[in-house]
């Protein structure tokens, strides 16, 4: 049985997510979760254009979530638990 790993910050993902038209496509390097009006957001540190940016991706509009690098530790830390209600 293969292990799933957490959703990690530093690691590199590929995020497809609602767009206007068809879905968005982000990759880059999870910074972490936000607050983003009342629900929250994934942080990805990406490049757009030549342009390193930071682009807030509300968890309510993700579709997919691939992982393309990851890191050396499979465990996020302790304080990064995130509440849903």
């Amino acid at each position: 049985m293969i292990e799933v790993p957490r959703i990690t910050k530093g690691w590199t993902y590929r995020v497809y997510s609602q767009g206007w038209d068809e879905p968005l496509v982000s990759e880059g390097v999870l910074l972490g979760y936000t607050a983003l009006g009342d629900g929250t957001a994934l942080a990805i540190d990406m490049e757009v254009e030549g342009k390193q940016v930071l682009r807030y991706i509300p968890a309510d509009a993700i579709l997919v979530v691939e992982l393309m690098a990851a890191g050396e530790s499979s465990e996020m830390a302790e304080d990064s638990t995130v509440y849903f209600g």
